[in-house]
């Protein structure tokens, strides 16, 4: 049997022992090998969660062989073990048209950010790749990953969105596009070989610039809130939807909670199920961004550190079927820039629609770091199993 296959193979043994194992019952060893054979031979393996030419495309007959092998809605919690690196279309929002960059252009998908009075320079440094997109009519799930704020030159690795460092190279200018590399530890490609979001009926997106910069004024921030908003919601027809999922991490966490305050405040997605994971969320306390105001919340693993203080319970009002998971550590982020991540509670908590979690960890250890994914995102994807069915 070659490698790839013997992989398949062991994989759905897995699966077998996670699945059928519960029942006391055993999946015959000739339907495995049959099973393994096939999904090898369909150019698919159940890790990767989408086939064929493009990033987030899948054939019905993968689609079919991986509701075989894993429910939509019975997953593994193991699937680190599995998960491959995939390579995906990085797009920039905005590129020059030549050398001088007299020209420019926003392509129609990402039209919110010029309607929306959005910087062509931010613009031009906004780096975002769709995993996958089916028709509008199908999409049923909403995902999105957005990286931290990204300093100076050529970007640096996030293990949220699993973008790697200078990823910018070769990729400026006149250029619109590049391919690009998830890392398999990622927080993305674990949720993504979870099996919990059926790319043939999942948007799928991850920003690894979303240039939503802490320093911006408040007016430029919501600007690109409301072009974050309304290019993502524009994907699926609200009544269609059954879950949404936004995950960032520092100044991506921020903008995933503000995202995710306005999608509560829609009356059309209100009841609609919403988990929200922010890993050491920044927000601008001077600007009072979430609420934040100047009230210290000390981290009780480490009195180094600390966080601005904010009243969720006021920021969310409507909490039915929401789930939000706030890693906390309260490191500076640049030392003397007054910088922290935001808090509701002085220890750990979990209110149902909020729960945090303090860690003893540097601000960018939490958001680069693979060494500590026990502490970041096992954490994170064991709360996104817990509230999957459960709002």
């Amino acid at each position: 049997m070659r490698a790839t296959e013997r992989q398949t193979e062991l994989r759905i043994k897995r699966l077998q022992a996670n699945r059928f194992g519960r029942a006391g019952v055993h999946a015959p060893r000739h339907l495995i090998r049959c099973l393994a054979l096939a999904v090898f031979m369909a150019g698919c393996t159940p890790l990767l969660m989408h086939c064929g030419g493009s990033a987030g495309a899948q054939d019905s007959d993968s689609t079919l062989l991986l509701s075989l092998l894993q429910n939509e809605n019975d997953f593994s919690s193991d699937s680190s073990a599995y998960t491959s690196n995939l390579t995906v279309n990085l797009e920039r929002v905005r590129y020059c048209k030549n050398w001088l960059c007299t020209k420019q252009t926003t392509p129609s998908k990402f039209r919110y950010w010029e309607e929306e009075g959005v910087g062509r320079g931010h613009q031009r440094d906004t780096y975002i790749a769709t995993i996958s997109q089916p028709s509008r009519s199908n999409v049923e799930n909403l995902v999105f990953f957005a990286a931290g704020q990204q300093p100076p030159g050529n970007g640096v690795p996030n293990s949220l969105t699993g973008q790697d460092d200078k990823y910018k190279k070769n990729c400026e200018g006149r250029t619109a596009s590049c391919n690009r590399s998830i890392d398999g530890r990622s927080l993305t490609r674990q949720v993504m070989a979870s099996g919990m979001f059926p790319m043939n009926r999942t948007f799928m997106a991850v920003a690894f610039d979303t240039q939503f910069n802490h320093l911006r004024s408040s007016d430029e921030k919501a600007d690109m809130e409301r072009a974050y908003l309304r290019w993502l919601l524009d994907k699926a027809y609200s009544s269609n939807v059954k879950r949404i999922y936004l995950a960032g991490s520092s100044r991506g966490g921020c903008l995933v909670m503000r995202l995710a305050q306005a999608i509560r405040e829609n009356y059309s997605y209100r009841n609609i199920p919403l988990i929200v994971h922010s890993f050491d969320g920044v927000c601008k306390r001077t600007q009072n961004e979430l609420g934040t105001y100047n009230s210290k919340i000390y981290n009780p693993l480490n009195s180094r550190y600390f966080s601005w203080r904010t009243n969720l319970s006021a920021e969310f009002p409507y909490k039915n079927r929401l789930a939000i998971f706030h890693i906390a550590g309260g490191d500076e982020v640049i030392v003397l820039s007054g910088a922290h991540s935001f808090a509701y509670a002085g220890g750990n908590v979990d209110y149902g629609w909020y729960r945090q979690q303090w860690v003893n960890l540097e601000h960018v250890t939490i958001g680069r770091d693979y060494s500590v994914a026990a502490q970041t995102i096992s954490p994170a994807l064991q709360h996104l199993q817990a509230n999957f069915n459960s709002l």
